[in-house]
């Protein structure tokens, strides 16, 4: 018999095998019953879903019928926490607490609610607890080394490069008190063969509570020209003051109101003009994976080609946006933002996000951004970029970016790293 005839007798054989096997076992199944899912892994199942409510019902239908369910009130603590309604969880998670004291997810549950409000005192508080508590549990410690180096000072450097600018960024900030921030930030953006600005940030943020804060912040610009300035348009240096505020209107509606205020001295004629910018945004989570942003504002500046400080027009700004989970660890994210600087040199941006969550402290990203230029020099930039956190105290991404505009391109690196300590 040929090896060909072989061959073709010992698949058919184990295609049999395959068949009888596959109908031995089709016959055990057939006789006994699935087995059922218990509410726990109907609510997992549900979660993976992002069916978020239908968890949530199949916890409370458990409590109806055994209202002393500490895993089931830790299910409900967990999935309002998700959705913003920190009271609610809160709440939730103090019943599972006192139904199981010795439990240390339920102790963790409540002392997040307050790390989420931006209560750090009373988060700082509960950390502590919990580790005396539980001093050998893994993850009481893993949350409290995350609550450490959130709530401790940091340093931070980035790099950035394309076909227009290369801009080298560096800063400190803390955390003060309860609830408020500070950030001081040094910028080097360089117009490649046109000019260098310096700017030098201080920024400050009060917290009222999770998505509501009152930010201000204070820039300083000083330019310097790789020729003679000779634009009437030319700007020696301004000061920028921006003011914004972001509050709930329910946890799944949340507002943005920002006005923006930029006195600017002119380089050949040492004139002054005011820059002003008004913008609202209002960001809406509709379902656990799908949330909108929508915008719109108003641009007073410089007129094109400018020949007196009062040479002034009022431009209106759109911004939309749309994110979108597609599935637990791939997410992508869609904005699309008219007159977007107060220099008014760009009409619009387009930016597209795709981001991979391979593991909790790696995760790979996908960016493309279109600048559409109102001298019609448009600029398209894609990028390829890994996130890694190795520690709670460390924050890194490096990647690639390659950009083409007006018949060139090019191909740059870049990265951030933030060192917590």
């Amino acid at each position: 018999m040929s090896l060909k005839a072989k061959g073709n007798m010992l698949s058919c054989g184990a295609i049999l095998a395959c068949l009888a096997i596959s109908a031995s076992a089709s016959e055990i199944d057939a006789a006994s019953p699935p087995k059922e899912m218990t509410y726990a892994e109907r609510a997992d199942h549900e979660i993976q879903l992002f069916h978020w409510n239908k968890a949530l019902q199949i916890y409370r239908d458990e409590l109806t019928k055994n209202e002393k369910n500490a895993d089931a009130w830790r299910g409900i603590g967990r999935i309002l926490r998700w959705e913003g309604h920190l009271e609610e969880s809160r709440q939730a998670y103090e019943k599972a607490a006192a139904l199981e004291p010795d439990d240390p997810d339920a102790a963790l549950g409540i002392v997040n609610t307050y790390r989420l409000n931006h209560d750090f005192k009373q988060a700082a508080a509960g950390y502590a607890d919990a580790q005396q508590r539980w001093p050998k549990d893994g993850d009481v410690q893993q949350a409290a080394d995350e609550f450490a180096a959130e709530s401790s000072p940091r340093v931070f450097a980035q790099y950035e490069r394309d076909l227009a600018f290369r801009t080298e960024t560096f800063g400190a900030g803390t955390p003060l008190l309860s609830n408020n921030d500070i950030q001081v930030v040094h910028v080097n953006d360089e117009s490649l063969g046109v000019y260098v600005r310096k700017d030098d940030d201080a920024i400050f943020t009060h917290f009222f509570g999770l998505n509501n804060f009152l930010e201000f912040r204070y820039r300083r610009s000083n330019y310097t020209y790789s020729a003679p300035a000779t634009d009437f348009s030319d700007i020696d240096w301004f000061n920028e003051y921006r003011l914004r505020y972001t509050f709930p209107i329910t946890p799944e509606q949340v507002g943005t109101v920002t006005y923006t205020y930029r006195p600017t001295t002119l380089l050949t004629t040492q004139q002054t003009y005011n820059s002003t910018k008004l913008e609202l945004e209002l960001h809406s989570q509709w379902t656990p994976r799908f949330a909108t942003l929508v915008g719109a504002g108003e641009l007073r500046d410089l007129n094109d080609n400018p020949t007196t400080v009062n040479d002034l027009r009022t431009t209106s700004l759109v911004k939309a946006g749309v994110e979108y989970m597609v599935t637990q660890r791939l997410q992508t994210t869609a904005t699309y933002i008219t007159n977007p600087d107060l220099d008014n040199s760009i009409h619009s941006k387009t930016l597209f996000l795709l981001s991979y969550q391979w593991r909790d402290d790696l995760s790979s990203l996908f960016r493309y951004r279109y600048d559409d230029y109102k001298d019609g020099v448009n600029q398209r930039i894609a990028s390829l970029a890994l996130r890694y956190t190795p520690t709670p105290h460390i924050w890194a991404e490096v990647g690639i970016l390659t950009a083409s505009r007006a018949g060139r391109s090019g191909v740059y690196p870049e990265g951030t790293l933030i060192y917590k300590f």
